[in-house]
């Protein structure tokens, strides 16, 4: 200890930069790291009008959109602190508006300029920790995807769900039981204080078939409705019968370090096995 952990600690700040770009919100070497980035300034367009029309076949809008930018070192710099936005990642909800069930999507991300034209249009990837695992009529789930090398001179956004016939991993949506909510202040890696959220409950059976390849996803969100943090926790081993149930504890980090919750929501899903 004493001055020797003080030159020690002196010498891992100086490194830390290095280690800690991330694109999500991760935990290195016991610390939060929250990405470089924050709130672009840009409007959003959620899809909600679409919603009023009689739907047929598998529809889906967007309930809410939340978008994070991504900050990188810019390549064309010669300062070493130049920042250039690398990418966008936008996390909501969307819902199934049709009467068939959505198998798959296609994340499309328009950027527009001030005079309303089309700069460009992306194609989402999703994010590590995210899977689409299919969604039934009328039901809502999250999603989480990334654009890269976005448009920097873009005012305003549109986030677009393009329903596919695959492309998703299917799943049969169950059920929660027992869930709960405790929240913890952290310090982040750069010194801000921000709030991680732990998510329990059981997961549920509710079929009459055996399930295992089980996951859970649990997200929080601001007064807004918007999505400021996910987690996922994931049980491939576990095999359950009808009505048996399975505990889970999730941490949801958030995407910001000044993303505050207002409500959670708990999404689970198993793969169906005839036995």
């Amino acid at each position: 200890g004493g001055w020797g952990g003080g030159i020690w600690k002196w010498r891992a700040t100086s490194t830390l930069p290095k280690i800690a770009e991330v694109l999500v919100p991760t935990i290195v070497n016991g610390e939060l790291v929250i990405p470089k980035g924050g709130d672009l300034g840009l409007q959003v367009t959620p899809g909600l009008e679409q919603a009023k029309k009689e739907m047929t076949g598998p529809q889906l809008y967007v309930v809410s959109a939340n978008l994070v930018g991504v900050f990188g070192q810019d390549p064309n710099s010669t300062d070493s602190a130049a920042q250039k936005l690398t990418g966008v990642r936008a996390l909501g909800e969307i819902k199934n508006g049709g009467d068939a069930r959505v198998k798959g999507f296609l994340p499309i991300v328009k950027f527009f300029d001030s005079k309303g034209k089309v700069l460009t249009q992306k194609v989402g990837r999703n994010n590590a920790n995210y899977d689409f695992f299919g969604l039934d009529p009328q039901d809502v789930t999250v999603y989480d995807v990334m654009v890269d090398d976005p448009p920097s001179n873009s005012e305003r956004v549109e986030v677009v769900f393009k329903p596919q016939e695959t492309g998703g991993i299917d799943k049969v949506a169950l059920k929660v039981a027992n869930r709960e909510i405790a929240s913890q202040e952290v310090q982040t890696q750069s010194g801000q204080k921000a709030t991680v959220y732990t998510v329990s409950g059981k997961l549920v059976n509710s079929t009459d078939s055996s399930m295992a390849d089980l996951t859970v996803m649990a997200y929080v969100k601001d007064t807004e409705g918007k999505v400021v943090g996910l987690g996922r926790q994931d049980f491939r081993s576990d095999l359950i019968g009808p009505g048996e149930q399975v505990p889970f504890k999730i941490m949801v980090l958030p995407v910001k370090a000044d993303a505050t919750s207002d409500s959670y929501e708990v999404r689970v899903w198993g793969k169906e096995y005839k036995l």
